[in-house]
C-alpha cells in the first residue's frame, strides 16, 4: 500500500484509475496538472497530456477556472493533446506495486487497448490524419491516395485487433507472460504505407 505521508501516491493512483476507465473529471484534471508540475515519477509529459485532455472535456466554466492558473508552457498542451495518452510502463508498474493486489483482467486489457489505440492513431497522424478513425472514413474516396491509405489502415486495424485480442486472452489465461506495453506494441503486425497514387491511375 502507498504511504499516507506521501500524498502524491494516492493522487497518482486515483488519476490512473480514471485514465484506465477513460473518464474525465475536474479533480483528476487538477491532480494531473499538479503531478506534471512536480514531475512525479519523471512522467511530466504524461501527466500534462492527461491533464490537458481531461480539462478539455470539462464545462466551459471549469476549463476557464483551470486555464487561469496554468503557466504558458502548460497551456500549449490544451491545443496539442487530442486524446488520453497511454500509461507508461514504469508508471503502471509503480502503481501496481503500491496496491499489492492482482490487477483485474478488465484493467489489464484496458491498459493495453488504450496503448494500442494511441499507437494506431500515431501511425495515422504520420500522414496528417487526426486519428485512425478519421483516416478510415476516406475508404472509397475520390482522391486515390487518400482511398489507398484508408483501405490499408482499415485492413491493418483489423489485423492489429485480431492479433492483440487473441494474445491478451493468452495473457489472461496465463498461457504467456505479461509483456510490457512497449514489448506488446512491438509484436503488433507491421504497417507499410501504400505508394502514392496518381489521379490518372
Amino acid at each position: 500500500m502507498y504511504n499516507i505521508s506521501s500524498m502524491y501516491e494516492a493522487m497518482v493512483d486515483g488519476v490512473i484509475v480514471e485514465v484506465t476507465a477513460g473518464r474525465s473529471s475536474r479533480w483528476a484534471a487538477m491532480a494531473a496538472w499538479w503531478l506534471g508540475r512536480q514531475q512525479i515519477l519523471n512522467a511530466r509529459t504524461f501527466w500534462y497530456g492527461v491533464a490537458a485532455h481531461m480539462t478539455n472535456g470539462l464545462t466551459s466554466e471549469e476549463q476557464e477556472a483551470i486555464q487561469d492558473q496554468l503557466l504558458s508552457d502548460e497551456r500549449v498542451y490544451l491545443s496539442a493533446v487530442t486524446e488520453l495518452p497511454a500509461i507508461p510502463d514504469f508508471v503502471a508498474s509503480t502503481v501496481d506495486g503500491w496496491v499489492n493486489v492482482p490487477i483485474s483482467d478488465e484493467t489489464l486489457k484496458a491498459r493495453y487497448q488504450l496503448a494500442i489505440q494511441q499507437f494506431m492513431n500515431a501511425k495515422a497522424r504520420e500522414r496528417g490524419y487526426d486519428s485512425l478513425t478519421t483516416a478510415v472514413t476516406y475508404v472509397g474516396d475520390k482522391h486515390p491516395t487518400f482511398a489507398a491509405e484508408a483501405a490499408a489502415l482499415k485492413d491493418w486495424r483489423s489485423d492489429v485487433w485480431v492479433y492483440s485480442l487473441a494474445e491478451l486472452e493468452k495473457v489472461i489465461a496465463k498461457q504467456r507472460p505479461i509483456p510490457t506495453v512497449a514489448e506488446f506494441l512491438n509484436e503488433l503486425p507491421a504497417f507499410t504505407w501504400p505508394e502514392t497514387q496518381s489521379a490518372e491511375a
